[in-house]
């Protein structure tokens, strides 16, 4: 018989891993170092073995976490014995952040359920911060069979026979090199593994999970330096389509540089559409090479492994293009939007760059009656000004393409007609590592109360893809749900509800969305987003002009409200002329 290959063996490795990791409850109960235990048993399983010697290694390596496991060199069959017990208890899974520690992915845990009906499947849990009903994975003690890569299969219960205190200290630890082989490697392993199960989208998404791991294996074992294995990451992350998701190195902080211009890709180009800089690449400039690289190059890599809908995708490449880790010195190529090749030497600067669009003033009288909001840049000292505001004009432009500021509430709790909340916010609830066992406990409540002193204003929203999600894509769905508004630009993200972050032991920080949100009616809204009532997309010409074609869309509408002394809102009476200052 052909032995199996070292990477195969790895994947049982990891595929086991993950399965007792996650839903074994004596294992969960060891608090074991999971990174420590992968690092220390990956030489084993780093060759060639035949299956039955590859089986008999895996069962030694998890003894110690669960005794009653099985590892077989074939299939178990599916049919086990069930040992009834009225007293079980399995681990149940709340995979979002914690927000008392900064959105790290909280621990599973253990519950105890004593069953008066030995046939019961679910049961109402109410002592744990998401209150609802779970499912059982089994009411008493029986064995499942779990398929393993080689053609081995593994056999444990996901329930146990009475009460489990969780051991606080973990079952061991060891000091890890965040650069070595092995610590990635290890690092691969546990991310996959809270992917695969815990991801609360994970049945909307057509991945192959399997090939993912043994790519990303691969990979890890053909390369090891620091960048490489971001990539590496990079890459799985990016299966989820998930414009939250972010990985930051270990040797990178918060703090970054940034080119003084600002690149979209705009009618198929890589154009500046911003810039701080009286010398250099001008608006609608071309950007042909970064320190001799080709520009479309380096933004097709950048594109590939950035995560969300093709909008964000392509305007993180863009950011990356000017973004750096440092202050540097940049060589930019570009040619100029009369046809002209140039070349300078340009210096980055503290900070992101400039926003794509030149803006007016967050918070300002536009035209006589209509108003201009910007939720991303007024800030909550500006409250007064804000209702003074919305009592004298007839329209109010909101541009929420970026995240919100407390502004934002003070606009929707003085603007609301009704009891405003989600549409719906759903948090996963994991007890098996089958996807059709998934639960979800619905805990959106009121945001806003009905105003009785509600101004009279017709309000307008500007929005786009990579800047209107999360917070803002909330306040969007409620635009949406209770009809406040048109909406101007395009698509949001379709990414909304509270994070997870994953620390791993390569020191990469990792994040992904750990709920799921809905649209009014049910509709989906992950990878979907909210359209635009009026799709407006900026061209060259515009750029070259600086024009932003989204407000000028917006404020035509306004101009004709205001007019002609109707209103876009549907709930508003007619009204005529301008308010009176």
């Amino acid at each position: 018989m052909a032995p199996v290959p070292a990477l195969t063996c790895l994947e049982a490795l990891a595929q086991l891993t993950a399965l007792v990791q996650h839903f074994s409850p004596r294992a969960v109960a060891t608090t074991p170092d999971w990174a420590g235990f992968l690092v220390g048993h990956l030489p084993t399983f780093e060759q060639d073995m035949t299956a039955s010697v590859l089986a008999a290694q895996l069962q030694a390596a998890f003894q110690q976490f669960d005794p009653r496991l099985q590892v077989l060199a074939e299939m178990a069959p599916e049919s086990l014995p069930l040992v009834p017990a009225r007293e079980v208890t399995f681990v149940l899974h709340i995979p979002y952040g914690d927000v008392e520690r900064e959105m790290v992915l909280r621990p599973p845990q253990l519950v105890t359920l004593h069953l008066e009906d030995l046939a019961v499947q679910e049961v109402t849990v109410t002592d744990l911060p998401v209150v609802g009903t779970v499912r059982v994975p089994f009411p008493g003690f029986q064995p499942r069979v779990f398929p393993l890569p080689g053609g081995l299969s593994a056999v444990f219960p996901l329930t146990e026979p009475g009460h489990l205190e969780r051991d606080p200290e973990p079952f061991s630890s060891m000091t890890l090199d965040p650069q070595d082989k092995r610590t990635q490697m290890a690092s691969v392993m546990l991310l996959w593994g809270k992917l695969r199960f815990l991801y609360p989208y994970w049945t909307e998404l057509s991945v192959d999970w399997d090939a993912a791991l043994r790519r990303a294996l691969q990979e890890v074992t053909d390369t090891c330096d620091d960048e490489d294995f971001t990539i590496v990451l990079e890459e799985m992350l990016a299966l989820l389509e998930d414009a939250h998701v972010y990985v930051r190195p270990a040797h990178l902080g918060y703090a970054v540089h940034a080119l003084p211009f600002c690149v979209e890709w705009i009618d198929g180009q890589l154009l500046v559409s911003n810039t701080e800089l009286n010398a250099g690449p001008e608006r609608g400039a071309e950007v042909l090479e970064l320190d001799g690289e080709d520009a479309l190059t380096l933004y097709q890599g950048y594109e590939a492994r950035a995560s969300g809908i093709p909008e964000v995708r392509r305007y993180r490449a863009c950011t990356r293009l000017v973004g750096r880790d440092e202050a540097q010195s940049v060589r930019v190529t570009w040619q100029t939007p009369a046809g002209k090749r140039q070349s300078s030497v340009i210096q980055t600067r503290p900070g992101r760059e400039p926003r794509p669009e030149q803006r007016p003033e967050p918070l300002t009288t536009l035209e006589m009656g209509i108003g201009y909001l910007d939720w991303t840049r007024a800030e909550q000292d500006r409250e007064a000004d804000l209702l003074a505001l919305i009592g004298e004009v007839n329209v109010l432009i909101v541009d929420g393409r970026g995240y919100p500021t407390e502004l934002a509430m003070t606009l929707f709790r003085a603007l609301a007609r009704q009891e405003m909340g989600l549409p719906a916010l759903l948090v996963p609830v994991v007890t098996s590592p089958d996807a059709h066992d998934l639960r979800f406990k619905d805990i959106a409540k009121p945001w806003f109360q009905p105003n009785p002193a509600r101004p009279d204003v017709t309000l307008l929203f500007l929005t786009n893809a990579h800047g209107t999600q999360s917070y803002a894509e909330s306040l969007l769905s409620m635009v949406e749900a209770y009809g406040l508004g048109q909406r101007f630009g395009s698509r949001s993200a379709g990414c909304n509800g509270m994070i997870a972050v994953l620390e791993l032991p390569s020191g990469h920080r990792v994040r992904w969305t750990g709920v799921r949100t809905l649209r009014s009616g049910g509709r989906p809204l992950f990878r979907v987003g909210i359209p635009a009532d009026q799709d407006v997309r900026r061209s060259r010409a515009g750029v070259v002009a600086g024009r932003d074609e989204v407000l000028e869309a917006a404020l035509g509408e306004a101009r004709r409200v205001t007019s002609a002394g109707v209103s876009s809102d549907p709930h508003a009476e007619p009204r005529s002329g301008s308010k009176e200052r």
